[in-house]
C-alpha cells in the first residue's frame, strides 16, 4: 500500500469518525426535543408548505384521537375529520 493509498484511507475514517458523532448528537438532540415538546401541555404543530402535519406533539395527537407516530402523513384537514369532537 502506498503512502497516499494510507493517508486517503486514514482520511475516509476520520470523515466516517466525525459523520457518526455528528449523527449520534443529532439524534440526541432529536429525543431531547420530543421530550421538552411532549410534556408541554399546549398544542403544537409544524405544517408542510402541502399542509401536511410533520411535527405534532402529544397533546396535538391526544386532541386528535390518535398517537405520535400516526400524525406523520395526515393533513391538518384529516387530522380534525378524525377528531374526537
Amino acid at each position: 500500500m502506498s503512502i497516499e493509498s494510507e493517508c486517503n484511507d486514514t482520511r475516509e475514517k476520520q470523515r466516517k469518525r466525525k459523520l457518526c458523532k455528528a449523527k449520534e448528537a443529532f439524534k440526541k438532540r432529536q429525543f431531547l426535543f420530543r421530550q421538552v415538546m411532549d410534556t408541554n401541555p399546549n398544542i403544537l404543530f409544524v405544517l408542510d408548505e402541502n399542509e401536511k402535519i410533520i411535527f405534532g406533539n402529544r397533546a396535538f395527537a391526544d386532541f386528535y384521537g390518535t398517537t405520535v407516530g400516526e400524525l406523520g402523513e395526515r393533513t391538518q384537514r384529516e387530522g380534525r375529520s378524525t377528531s374526537k369532537k
